[in-house]
């Protein structure tokens, strides 16, 4: 690669200029020494991407309000990004849907309130919307057919309306949850190292093209991303007025035979089924919590219904109030109640 006239290549991400070739002869420096850079040695490809990206990146401030009205108001933050020009926002769901109160910093400093629309549990994805008069830049998703290992990569996050956070990378390839062979939970992988502002912002190619949401892979405690296709399936959901309306707190897995063997073979303890939905991780705060649910759980049944699949407990959920739930819990049945947040009242 050639760039300002000298051969460029790249190792470990890093772009070094070549200097093989003969040097050129110095020539007189000028007394006042005035000179204005060329615009190829102060402006990359990545500058131009970043500078159409960034306004549609936003800083998410969460407010939960204590019981006792005395008390300050607790107030943490996220990332997000503007996905429709109307004002549809992807984030975390876990992060948004326990919160009281949701606001939206853009890029120059207005602030919005917010409401959760939708959410994908299984995935930890959230929609979010804001109500503005004007259309808002957004971010077009790339749906990754050709997405390859090697491929550069950006993370981006907002830490505050005036403060991005911008990490570049490589795509490593693709992870499961817990890393196991046969889980129905996917990330793309790369060898970027985040930072917490970054989650829930958006990665994306040098089109400026989202490929994925930032996160952390719950129990391998490492990052990755979500991929654009299943905010595709929940961006669908909006469109046609339906979707998950009503959220439980946890990560959850469809159980197959593939995956009950795998389990079996880790963990001494897993109760004898082949079909259900295994729970990853429980959120703190959530009816999910308060229920009684754990880590490693597997839910059988709901409301007198067999569970075959971690689709069976979102269909019950969408349709029922509350959920009697039977799971195994090592050799044992247990019996839980939950009622399900609505998160869209």
């Amino acid at each position: 690669m050639v760039f300002c006239g000298i051969p460029l290549f790249v190792i470990g991400g890093i772009l070094f200029g070549s200097l093989v070739g003969p040097s050129p002869v110095p020539g007189p420096v000028p007394d006042d020494f005035n000179h204005v850079m060329p615009n190829c040695l102060k402006y990359t490809p990545l500058n131009d991407m970043l500078e159409k990206v960034t306004p549609s990146v936003v800083h998410i401030k969460l407010y939960h309000n204590p019981p006792n009205p005395e008390q300050e108001v607790t107030v943490t933050s996220t990332s997000g990004f503007i996905v429709s020009e109307d004002g549809l926002i992807v984030t975390k769901a876990h992060t948004v849907v326990n919160e009281d109160q949701i606001k939206v910093d853009l890029m120059g400093g207005a602030l919005f309130d917010a409401k959760v629309k939708l959410v994908d549990e299984a995935f930890d994805i959230a929609l979010i919307k804001i109500n503005t008069a004007t259309s808002l830049p957004f971010l077009l998703l790339d749906h990754m057919t050709d997405l390859r290992f090697g491929e550069f990569v950006v993370a981006i996050g907002r830490k505050s309306p005036h403060q991005l956070n911008v990490v570049t990378g490589i795509v490593k390839g693709e992870a499961k949850e817990m890393d196991l062979q046969n889980s129905d939970i996917l990330y793309i992988k790369t060898d970027i190292v985040m930072d917490p502002s970054n989650s829930g912002g958006p990665l994306v190619n040098l089109d400026g093209q989202v490929v994925g949401m930032n996160t952390r892979r719950v129990m391998s405690f490492s990052d990755g991303a979500i991929p654009s296709f299943k905010i595709s399936e929940l961006l669908a959901h909006a469109k046609g007025g339906n979707g998950n309306k009503k959220y439980i707190g946890m990560k959850m897995m469809s159980l197959t035979p593939a995956l009950a063997a795998e389990l079996k073979d880790r963990l001494k303890d897993f109760p004898d089924v082949i079909s259900g939905a295994y729970i990853v991780h429980i959120f703190g705060g959530t009816p999910a919590e308060a229920a009684g649910l754990r880590y490693r759980d597997v839910i059988v049944a709901v409301n007198g219904k067999s569970v075959k699949s971690a689709s069976d407990v979102d269909a019950a959920m969408m349709r029922d109030d509350t959920l009697l739930v039977v799971v195994k819990r090592g050799n044992e049945d247990v019996n839980l109640s939950i009622v399900p947040k609505e998160i869209d009242p």
